[in-house]
């Protein structure tokens, strides 16, 4: 049996169940409160199969910085550091944000949601490319607490 939770109290608590044996849970560059409560050390340790979702952030972290609304102003800063970072290593920000997720060894599968055949294309030819870890590492140590009102989506029309 499966469930998907929000948050990381809601991902603990699931973990308490032992009929629950897949999670899937909101991970990616920005919003990565799961690494900082140990809920991936237990997920390994209980056997649960972990599929991250919002890798992208819906779209977020490959959005047009100057074009972002005013509810997702916050974001801007963080947007342009990931830019930066990206740029430094020769690398997009789509790749940089799957191969964030896909390099996490406490991740079992990732969804991303495409469009059209070109961005399913683009995203497969990621996992063809050699990953970047140096990039990977940075992106760690550069955005390790973001703002709920910024990785959180329900969060931003408040």
């Amino acid at each position: 049996m499966g469930v998907s939770v929000y948050t990381p109290t809601q991902a603990l608590k699931a973990l308490e169940y032992k009929e629950i044996d897949i999670i899937q849970v909101p991970y990616n560059i920005l919003d990565r409160r799961l690494d900082q409560c140990g809920f991936f050390q237990r997920t390994k340790k209980e056997g649960v199969t972990v599929f991250a979702r919002s890798v992208l952030l819906q779209g977020l972290l490959t959005m047009n910085v100057n074009e972002l609304p005013p509810q997702l102003q916050a974001a801007k800063p963080l947007l342009n550091d990931f830019e930066n970072l990206c740029k430094k290593a020769n690398a997009t920000r789509l790749e940089a944000a799957i191969s964030f997720v896909h390099a996490h060894e406490g991740i079992d599968f990732g969804i991303i949601g495409v469009n059209t055949l070109q961005q399913l294309n683009q995203i497969l030819n990621i996992f063809k490319k050699k990953r970047n870890d140096r990039l990977i590492d940075q992106l760690a140590n550069h955005f390790n607490h973001v703002d709920e009102k910024v990785i959180n989506p329900t969060r931003w029309n408040k």
